[in-house]
């Protein structure tokens, strides 16, 4: 996932002015980063062809249970246990 930095420069903006606008449209970089990684991850899951480490790594954890316990925040439930409950 690219940074804030990144981002900002890709827009033409410095970072501090893509923080302003995200924060006068009420969001954050940071949680439109979760949203975006959650919405793959769900995708990714119900897919089944990768597994859980290979999905981690592709959305930029560096540790599977890194990934497994920010889906479990997004979610409420694992990332195995949601491939069950949506497979």
């Amino acid at each position: 996932m690219p940074g804030i930095e990144e981002v900002a420069e890709h827009l033409h903006l410095s970072s501090r002015t893509l923080r302003r606008k995200l924060a006068d449209e009420g969001h954050t970089f940071r949680g439109l980063v979760d949203e975006v990684r959650r919405t793959l991850a769900e995708d990714l899951l119900t897919a089944g062809d990768l597994s859980v480490e290979q999905i981690a790594h592709r959305l930029g954890y560096n540790a599977t249970p890194a990934f497994t316990a920010a889906f479990t925040r997004w979610t409420t439930m694992s990332p195995r246990a949601y491939r069950r409950a949506k497979g």
